[in-house]
Parts: structure tokens; C-alpha cells; sequence
């Protein structure tokens, strides 16, 4: 299956307007998945976060991707790498 490329889409929001932004983080340190809620304290098995995943080449983050139903607050963060193909 192709990867579907989304390296031109951007997260324009300010801090404001999301409640709750968690981030998972490899062993070098770099971001590899981040996910927005619009609910304070939101669960993470409740199906209302925004993903986005993180590539990296040769240690440089070279683009960022959507999961595979697209740019939408439906998904968990518990099921968060099972999103993307």
C-alpha cells in the first residue's frame, strides 16, 4: 500500500484551543507521533484525538503523516501506530 504523503500540512492552531496534546518520543530523542484533543484530560482509549506521525532520514525529520482515514479527531492514542501503513 502506499504511504500517503502529507509534508505540506500543518497544524495552525494556537495552544489555546487544544485541552490535551500528548507526544511519544523514540530513543534518540526525536518526536515520533503527537496527538491533539480538544478535551481536557481526555482519555486515551476515547476515539477523539488527532494524530500526526513523524519520519525521519538520516536522523532529520523529513516529513510529517496523516493516518490512513485522513485528517480527522477520530482516533486513540492507546491505538496510535496502528494508523498508519
Amino acid at each position: 500500500m502506499k504511504v500517503r504523503d502529507f509534508s505540506y500540512v500543518e497544524v495552525r492552531a494556537t495552544m489555546d484551543e487544544f485541552m490535551e496534546i500528548r507526544r511519544e518520543f523514540n530513543g534518540a530523542g526525536q518526536e515520533i507521533f503527537r496527538g491533539y484533543n480538544h478535551f481536557p484530560n481526555a482519555s486515551v482509549d476515547i476515539p477523539t484525538w488527532f494524530i500526526l506521525k513523524f519520519i525521519y532520514v538520516a536522523g532529520n525529520q523529513e516529513r510529517q503523516q496523516l493516518p490512513d482515514e485522513g485528517l480527522q479527531f477520530k482516533y486513540t492514542w492507546t491505538a496510535r501506530a496502528t494508523y498508519f501503513s
